[in-house]
């Protein structure tokens, strides 16, 4: 069955000045998405989500949200009533408690200021898990909590979508944590939930769905497991460099009808925090894990004995950097001259 779309952006552009903040982008969000719009700093993301929210004009292109578009003012205003979002850090009366503080925003808003918003009130902390912390004040609360109660203000209005642009920016770990598992709880109960953020690895496990942007253009968009498919393989640490360069060339002189089940192998840089020893070049190799031992075998009998073997974990960060070709920089940048000492050693 064909997928509901929720919101549509066609040609969608902004420009400040002679600045291009946004440029041509088309997105689609289904209905029950967690949709990461991602990027980083200055990419665009919040631009977006201020024409989504009618906050500011596109200079080109439109906005479609439940079927109606941008274009049709009334209406649009009238399809935003199904919106609850956040955009950038919320705002509330430190001296107020959590419970006022949304009954003033209920208030502003429109609701009735009876005992049916009241008892819309008490759900949406209970939502967030603050119903027990409603009548401290909001300066008493931690920043993981201050955000949560930014998000019970987007969930008044019993929203069908909800955006949150950079809802864990400022936040511990344990925050972090906080607002991930709070998103999955949204899915849960039907909500669609786009949320913007320059943090891949925090949002990639939350996402279905992502589209990442740089310098306001669209660079992909789509499921995020398929997306992450084409990272499959395993890495392999050697005990030194030359090693790591030998098992380079045998493997990708073993290719073809001696191993069809082999597509190549590449050195690179270990990443910084990863599992090897900061400096080691790692070999890439593009095979099925399944296939691990088969390597193993091969190179040990080669005489070049792995010292360790990983298969590749997914990652959006990495994606990313590869799709954008800033990873390819940086594997010039840090390896070039230890692949010239290898060479130079073997030739």
């Amino acid at each position: 069955m064909e997928k509901e779309i929720v919101l549509r952006t066609e040609g969608l552009s902004k420009r400040f000045g002679k600045r291009v903040a946004v440029d041509n982008l088309p997105l689609e969000v289904y209905r029950g998405d967690v949709f990461g719009l991602l990027g980083p700093n200055g990419s665009g993301k919040t631009t977006t989500i201020r024409m989504i929210l009618n906050l500011i004009r596109p200079t080109n292109g439109r906005v479609i949200l439940f079927g109606c578009p941008s274009t049709e003012k009334g209406a649009y205003r009238e399809a935003l009533r199904g919106v609850g979002a956040i955009v950038e850090q919320p705002l509330f009366y430190p001296f107020l408690s959590g419970w006022e503080n949304l009954r003033g925003i209920a208030v502003f808003a429109g609701l009735p200021d009876n005992s049916q918003t009241r008892t819309r009130i008490d759900e949406v902390l209970q939502m967030v898990g603050l119903a027990e912390r409603a009548r401290d004040t909001f300066q008493k609360y931690s920043l993981g909590m201050k955000q949560r109660l930014g998000i019970a203000a987007a969930l008044l209005n019993n929203p069908e979508l909800v955006i949150l642009d950079e809802p864990t920016n400022g936040l511990d770990p344990a925050g972090v944590v906080e607002i991930r598992n709070f998103i999955g709880l949204l899915a849960k109960q039907g909500i669609t939930v786009i949320v913007s953020s320059h943090i891949l690895h925090e949002i990639q496990q939350v996402c279905s769905r992502v589209a990442i942007i740089k310098f306001g253009q669209l660079l992909v968009q789509g499921d995020v497991h398929s997306l992450l498919a084409s990272q499959s393989g395993v890495r392999m640490l050697f005990r030194s460099t030359e090693q790591a360069y030998m098992a380079e060339k045998l493997l990708n002189a073993l290719r073809g009808e001696r191993a069809p089940w082999l597509n190549g192998a590449h050195c690179l840089q270990a990443e910084a925090g990863s599992w090897a020893p900061p400096g080691s070049v790692l070999l890439h190799v593009d095979v099925s894990v399944e296939h691990s031992a088969d390597l193993n075998a091969y190179l040990c009998s080669q005489g070049v004995v792995p010292a360790e073997i990983r298969r590749v974990e997914a990652s959006l960060e990495r994606y990313f950097l590869e799709l954008t070709g800033e990873a390819a920089g940086y594997m010039t940048n840090h390896i070039q001259g230890a692949s010239m000492m290898a060479l130079g050693r073997n030739g």
